[in-house]
Order: C-alpha cells, then structure tokens, then sequence
C-alpha cells in the first residue's frame, strides 16, 4: 500500500481520515512559526538566551561544629574567600595545592581571608582535623 500522503486539499476533504484536518492544522502552524521567525518579519522573537550568572567577588565560609560551611565556594578570578571560625577549637587551612590556601592558627571568633587570582579549582583542609575538607572553584 503506498504511503499516505497529507496534504491541504485532501485533509479538507476528508481523504485522510478523523483527526487529519487537526494534524494538518498543528503542522501548518509549526511550519508558520519556524518560517516567521526565519523570514526576517515583524513578529517578535520567541528565542531567550540565559546568561550565567556572574561569580561573586567575595565568599565567607563559616567555620563550626568542625565543619565548613558551604564545604563548597564559587568566585570570580580576583575575588577572595572569609573563613571565620565559629568553633570551640582553632583550626590551620592548607590546600592540596602548594602554596595557595596557606593560614595561620585559626583561634576561636578568629578570620583569615585569601585573595585567588588564578582560575581553578582548589581543594581544602584544616591540617589538624584532616576530616574537614572543602573547595573553592574560581572562575
């Protein structure tokens, strides 16, 4: 049997069967809305574009209950990242890459800020509770 082949003046005379001339008008209308949007005419575009959203320039990380919070940062190239300690105990934050993320003693209500100007993703921990990791991504 040959293929059936849909076409306006067979769907008006209902040589395709029920449901055809619905077919024939749901597929005219995507053809007119593709073919309005490539003509060049005066309807109005329906294509959005999505920006990302711009990295901070700064992220504060709490430090309590020997935790990070957020475990995770994200920045924009020059922007820096607050820890600031909220935990009974003093904490030392060093990154898995050398000589980045390199603190001091952390004492309780204590702050240490770092500034990244490299793009990348940094990986952290307190040397003293090896358990406590995080990462700060730099874009």
């Amino acid at each position: 049997m040959p293929p059936l082949r849909l076409t306006a003046r067979s769907a008006r005379r209902g040589r395709c069967g029920r449901g055809a001339r619905g077919a024939l008008a749901l597929a005219l209308a995507g053809l007119t809305l593709v073919g309005g949007a490539c003509a060049g005419t005066d309807h109005a575009s329906t294509t959005s574009t999505t920006t990302a959203a711009a990295a901070p320039r700064l992220a504060t990380v709490t430090i309590s209950d020997l935790q990070f919070d957020p475990r995770r940062v994200e920045i924009a190239v020059g922007g820096s990242v607050s820890w600031v300690n909220d935990d009974v105990t003093s904490h030392l934050l060093v990154s898995t890459t050398p000589n980045v993320i390199e603190s001091p003693l952390i004492g309780k209500a204590g702050t240490y800020t770092h500034v990244f100007a490299v793009p990348g993703e940094y990986r952290y921990y307190c040397s003293i509770h090896n358990s406590m990791k995080g990462v700060v991504v730099v874009r």
